[in-house]
């Protein structure tokens, strides 16, 4: 009988699992990743002047328009996808139903209607399912910058963005403000020079929040990193790249600055039941032009990375519907773009 000598079978055993491990190792959004091009298709793009966030609720698209003429677009999408002009609401000011910097919109969670967050008046608003502003309005009680907000329940909200305590907290409504009841998550210290509010700068995330699995995940502005965590605050997951995987900061005399070296890494984040899609820029900081993005990584709900994929435009912020991604285009002209993903469950 013919024996294989010892240090061939153990060499053979060893190179075995090797190539298993390469064989099993999980794809990285921030490695060597081949991009696949994706088209997109113009829904709009000679209406409206300065479109920032968009959301769809049923067949409606809304989309708020920094230039507040008007202040939120409705539009009606039929089966074909076009969009065809339903309401204008909104105009600057400070009074009610108007608003002096219209940015985050979003539903509320019992279907009842829409809130528009105002970052330049600190308030929200809601426009009801007979598609009028409210009277009510609800002002934030925050020393920070929400970037993204969610309608958990009734009477709460998860907020998450440039936060001096914490990556997100929960914010409980009370007559007609909005108080934080809870914070989680505490800020990844770059030292003892950064004050809270530069820190919380530094660690500015986009996100994307699982109703149903209460789960939300955070994706860094300024930093290679992403983290999943649960609503309890437990960090379930982080997924990171051993380069720029913290925002690059220092101070110029007593001036908080991001470092010629620093990166914009995520500029948005939208999600669905199955699948998030994470708007990545990956220029210098510095770069014209560096809080667009023109690649997009899609996860599954435990930071799988799925694919990566190269839009044709480059885009300021993104929105999700059972597989639909709505673009927002502000470079080089203002445009809505739908990209469509073919994504096998």
């Amino acid at each position: 009988m013919f024996r294989i000598p010892v240090f061939i079978a153990i060499t053979v055993f060893i190179l075995s699992l090797f190539i298993s491990c390469v064989d099993h190792q999980e794809e990285s959004p921030f490695g060597e990743i081949e991009l696949q091009n994706l088209e997109s298709s113009v829904l709009l793009d000679d209406q409206v002047i300065f479109p920032f966030k968009t959301v769809r609720e049923g067949d409606k698209l809304y989309v708020t328009d920094r230039s507040n003429i008007p202040s939120v677009w409705i539009f009606r999408i039929d089966e074909a996808n076009d969009l065809h002009l339903f309401k204008e609401l909104g105009r600057e000011g400070r009074g009610g139903g108007e608003f002096l910097a219209p940015d985050q919109i979003f539903p509320q969670n019992n279907g009842r209607g829409i809130f528009v967050y105002d970052t330049g008046g600190r308030k929200l608003v809601r426009i009801n399912n007979q598609f009028e502003i409210e009277s009510n309005e609800y002002s934030f009680r925050t020393s920070g910058m929400p970037t993204n907000i969610y309608s958990i329940s009734e009477d709460f909200f998860l907020v998450t963005g440039i936060l001096p305590e914490s990556k997100f907290e929960i914010y409980e409504k009370r007559d007609f403000e909005l108080t934080r009841s809870e914070s989680f998550g505490e800020l990844t210290s770059l030292g003892d020079q950064f004050g809270k509010l530069h820190l919380a700068a530094a660690w500015r995330s986009q996100s994307v929040y699982h109703s149903g699995m209460d789960r939300l995940a955070l994706f860094s502005s300024y930093a290679k990193r992403i983290e999943l965590y649960g609503l309890d605050g437990e960090l379930l997951r982080t997924v990171s790249s051993d380069e720029h995987d913290v925002p690059r900061v220092s101070y110029v005399g007593s001036e908080f600055v991001f470092q010629n070296d620093a990166i914009v890494s995520y500029v948005s984040a939208a999600s669905d039941q199955n699948y998030i899609y994470a708007l990545y820029s990956g220029n210098n900081y510095g770069d014209e032009g560096a809080g667009n993005g023109s690649i997009l990584h899609v996860f599954d709900w435990d930071l799988n990375f799925i694919e990566g994929f190269q839009l044709d435009h480059f885009s300021v912020s993104i929105s999700a519907d059972d597989g639909k991604v709505y673009s927002t285009q502000n470079h080089p002209e203002a445009a809505i773009r739908l990209i469509e993903l073919n994504l096998v469950d």
